[in-house]
């Protein structure tokens, strides 16, 4: 492993495309949290930030391409800005890119939930072409499990956090969670379960804990044996799938903002939703430019289905009090 404390300068990178629509735009890069199992501070060094008005030029770059979407990404994206002395910097990003065009909308990849702006977590429901999605990386719901991987949050700091971004109508929540951390008995992992039974977070992403040599974790004793840590993998992303069913449900009669993607399903075109719920259209819409404003009509287990309405210049989608009613399991 290369010294994690090294000062690297900022990897221009071509951005990369995820669809005909959507673009990731690389803005910061390293990190200097140190969790106890994570590499990354090791492997790209530390915390660095793309200059704003350069992410802002790249970014209308992009826009001027076509893409309708850009995804803000970053192997720490809540640290943008610290190591060039902005505060508040994420989210002046935001505004600005927004604020080059009509026809756009800005989602942000995985953000460390202790780590998003006041600020940022206002707009999310609020501000239109905002995407009412973020990724919040949670790893375990026991805060002694938290203080051993060096988290820097608790549980209740992560679930008030939700709670905020909850009270604003439906938000597409992903959590990364990791079972199996040493030291996790079957009482943390319990605590984890249920923690997240009763969070309103959408998606799962699971991981089975695994040793990365030269990390704090890699000198713990409580191993987890790989069965007990696979048979509670597989009881969270049951739970995760549930929970996004639940979501894909509550969601029909709904309008959603949707850009269109590659491909076709059986019935017309792929698009993915502000949520980060993809949908398939019944029929070509008359435009394939632009947000499209899409009512949604049923669920077939794997996306949403939806029938174009109009498109939709300018206009932020549709955020119902009731769509969060029916958001139960």
């Amino acid at each position: 492993m290369g010294p994690g404390r090294a000062a690297r300068p900022f990897a221009t990178e071509a951005p990369r495309h995820a669809g005909r629509s959507r673009a990731l735009l690389k803005v910061q890069d390293g990190c200097d949290s140190f969790c106890a199992f994570c590499v990354v501070p090791y492997v790209r060094g530390r915390s660095r930030s793309l200059p704003l008005g350069e992410a802002l030029e790249r970014a209308g770059r992009l826009l001027e391409a076509g893409f309708l979407e850009i995804v803000l990404t970053g192997a720490d994206l809540g640290d943008y800005g610290r190591d060039l002395g902005q505060d508040g910097a994420l989210p002046r990003l935001v505004e600005g890119i927004l604020g080059l065009g009509i026809r756009h909308r800005v989602r942000l990849s995985s953000i460390e939930p202790h780590k998003v702006d006041p600020a940022l977590a206002a707009m999310i429901g609020v501000t239109p072409r905002l995407c009412r999605h973020l990724h919040l990386p949670l790893q375990s719901g026991s805060n002694r499990v938290l203080r051993a991987m060096r988290r820097g949050y608790t549980r209740e700091d992560y679930g008030s956090l939700l709670a905020g971004l909850a009270e604003r109508g439906p938000v597409g929540i992903g959590a990364d969670v990791i079972v199996g951390f040493p030291g996790e008995g079957d009482a943390e992992f319990e605590e984890t379960r249920r923690f997240l039974e009763e969070a309103p977070v959408t998606f799962l992403h699971v991981f089975r804990y695994s040793t990365r040599p030269g990390t704090a974790a890699a000198r713990l004793s409580g191993g987890v044996p790989e069965a007990r840590a696979r048979e509670r993998s597989e009881i969270l992303r049951a739970l995760g799938e549930a929970k996004t069913r639940a979501l894909r449900r509550a969601l029909v009669g709904a309008r959603l903002g949707v850009v269109l993607e590659r491909g076709r399903g059986a019935r017309g075109p792929l698009g993915m939703s502000d949520l980060y719920v993809p949908v398939e259209l019944d029929q070509d819409p008359d435009s394939g430019e632009g947000i499209l404003d899409v009512t949604i009509t049923g669920e077939d287990g794997v996306r949403l289905l939806g029938t174009p309405v109009s498109r939709s210049v300018g206009a932020r989608t549709v955020s119902e009090r009731a769509v969060s009613d029916r958001l139960t399991l």
